[in-house]
């Protein structure tokens, strides 16, 4: 794989306006001759301190659901691999996945991942919304690269890089929507390159700010 496409967006509160905005810029990569887009985490929709765990259950879908089958027509008319994000449904009442789902270029599911680290720090409670995933995700092959897949509170633990590396990880990449401290850089900088320094991985990160750690 030789072009990804890396994509700075901020989501709104919106789940249509989002879904028009990921298959208009899945349709700019493919014309770019990217072989993957990748997204931001919360992709489908931002949640703000003022939504309630009802409401952001309301707009989860499943993974088979519309959200995720029209990337997946858009990925397979645009011959293209695509990372997104979505509210996962759960089966616990108001409570969601934060789910990072990879779509081949024929528009397959090749991989779907449920956030294990929730982010309750600094003031945040991811915990009130969503519903942990249990398992570190498969990896996801393309010619030499061997995609690991975390989301962004994730980076926090180093031991999930280092078992992605031992399934053969060469590449980490990680959909995040970062908060920033009152100073200085975003909050996973030194996380990032901690987790691909230690990993000896090529690190590929999406928030408000682009960064490639090489090892």
């Amino acid at each position: 794989m030789s072009k990804v496409a890396v994509e700075q967006i901020q989501s709104s509160t919106k789940k249509e306006e989002n879904l028009r905005t990921a298959v208009s810029m899945i349709e700019q990569a493919g014309r770019q001759g990217a072989e993957l887009i990748a997204f931001p985490e919360f992709l489908m929709a931002f949640s703000p301190a003022s939504q309630s765990a009802t409401e952001v259950a309301k707009i989860a879908e499943p993974v088979d659901g519309r959200f995720i089958s029209t990337l997946r027509e858009a990925a397979r008319k645009n011959r293209i691999a695509v990372l997104a994000t979505i509210y996962e449904t759960s089966q616990t009442p108001d409570r969601v996945f934060d789910t990072a789902v990879w779509l081949d270029p024929l528009g397959n599911v090749a991989m779907a991942y449920r956030k294990l680290h929730l982010y309750d720090a600094f003031g945040f409670r991811e915990s009130d919304k969503f519903q942990p995933g249990s398992d570190v995700p498969p990896l996801v092959t393309s010619g030499e690269c061997r995609f690991g897949v975390m989301i962004c509170y994730d980076l926090r633990f180093p031991e999930m890089a280092r078992m992605l590396a031992l399934q053969g990880a060469n590449i980490l990449v990680a959909p995040a929507g970062w908060v920033r401290r009152s100073k200085g850089r975003p909050l996973a900088n030194h996380d990032q390159s901690t987790s691909a320094r230690k990993r000896l991985l090529h690190y590929c990160s999406r928030s408000d700010r682009q960064y490639l750690y090489r090892p």
